[in-house]
């Protein structure tokens, strides 16, 4: 019954994916028409020389051009050197798994690059959705819900764009899945493999080890603070070959309050329509905060912790390293907070948690909804 679920599940959202990204396709590329490459979104100023096949948007273009060229070339730094600033080229290098695996399952080859970075993804947030569908299934929650987990604003968009992010969304969920399942072994290794996808899982590891700290679990204390080493090593590498810690000098850069409380001013004070989703985000995340108060005083676990953890730095930690200024950067800066509010809301059932957690599924359908409209009026005006 509950694999039978678990496919309806998953075709829905396949399909949902499907449509969407179709629609965009048609609506934004020049020739309107469905072109995978098109997601890759290579800017004609920083992807020139190793960009040829794919479909080039008239401006700098998205993180996931970056990847497309690790995935190219994913052990020549030097490459992206040429196009961006060393400090860049090392941020960038501290998520090697996912152009990793594009560039195995690719087989190297170029033409493929762009149809593997979509299939990677789209099957990163299938399995997101049947992870996440055990996990309320172990606490007796309602499947439906499972469909929460894939349908995040800042998911959705990480899809469009060939990120990194849904990769690590899925690690991290069946990281604390095999956690709870009392996997720790397979569960930290699934979190080395997380920390070296994307840096937040410094967000859901620290308060994991805090946690156990608290509880005098100092063995799963130990282990669960392992993956911090291959993390460091993997920095130290980075910083053999670059002369910078990207973790370090990201977070160093993150540190500057009156940066922080400038850049929330310039944003709120904007007044532009389409900062509107920008605003809500922000609100839902301040909200999240005495609302993972509550439940950390009611039951000290895992999930509430992490909860509390991420809710308190969401702000302070996340706002200068990726700045909050559109809908596609606050939804991604919000993702390690949304996670853990997931892993919550899958444990409790708390419902004050859906009020907070909502907007952020809401404003897929939003946005899903403004491209199908694009689509079908590029679609009659030709």
């Amino acid at each position: 019954m509950q694999n039978s679920s678990s496919g309806r599940i998953v075709v829905s959202v396949l399909a949902f994916y499907a449509i969407v990204l179709a629609a965009y396709s048609v609506g934004y590329t020049t020739n309107h028409v469905i072109d995978v490459t098109s997601f890759v979104h290579a800017g004609v100023r920083q992807c020139l020389t190793f960009c040829d096949g794919l479909y080039i948007y008239p401006d700098s273009g998205y993180d996931g051009q970056m990847y497309y060229l690790m995935a190219r070339h994913p052990l020549d730094y030097k490459m992206l050197k040429n196009i961006i600033s060393v400090n860049q080229v090392a941020y960038r290098y501290q998520r090697i798994m996912y152009p990793l695996l594009v560039r195995f399952l690719s087989l190297g080859v170029a033409s493929l690059i762009p149809y593997i970075m979509l299939a990677a993804n789209l099957a990163f947030v299938a399995l997101s959705a049947v992870v996440y569908q055990r996990l309320l299934a172990a606490n007796g929650r309602p499947s439906i819900l499972s469909l929460c987990a894939p349908l995040v604003i800042g998911l959705f968009v990480s899809v469009l764009l060939d990120l990194v992010e849904p990769m690590w969304f899925f690690l991290v969920l069946a990281g604390y899945y095999l956690l709870k399942a009392g996997r720790d072994r397979l569960s930290v290794i699934v979190f080395s493999v997380a920390f070296l996808t994307k840096e937040t899982t410094f967000l859901i590891l620290a308060p994991a080890v805090v946690y156990f700290l608290l509880k005098k679990e100092t063995g799963r204390a130990a282990l669960f603070a392992s993956p911090f080493v291959v993390f460091l090593a993997w920095q130290l590498l980075i910083y053999s070959a670059t002369g910078i810690f990207p973790f370090i000098d990201s977070v160093t850069h993150s540190a500057n309050t009156l940066w922080i409380v400038e850049s929330v001013g310039g944003t709120l004070g904007s007044g532009s329509p389409s900062m509107l989703p920008v605003y809500v985000i922000l609100i839902s995340c301040l909200l999240s905060i005495p609302v993972a108060a509550v439940a950390f005083r009611r039951d000290i676990t895992p999930a509430s912790t992490l909860f509390l953890a991420n809710a308190l730095f969401i702000l302070p930690f996340m706002l200068k390293q990726i700045q909050w200024e559109d809908l596609f950067a606050a939804s991604r800066s919000a993702l390690p907070l949304v996670s853990t509010m997931l892993l919550y809301l899958a444990e409790s059932g708390d419902r004050k948690t859906w009020y907070v957690l909502l907007p952020f599924v809401a404003m897929t359908f939003l946005l899903s909804g403004f491209y199908l409209i694009k689509a079908l009026s590029t679609l009659a005006l030709s």
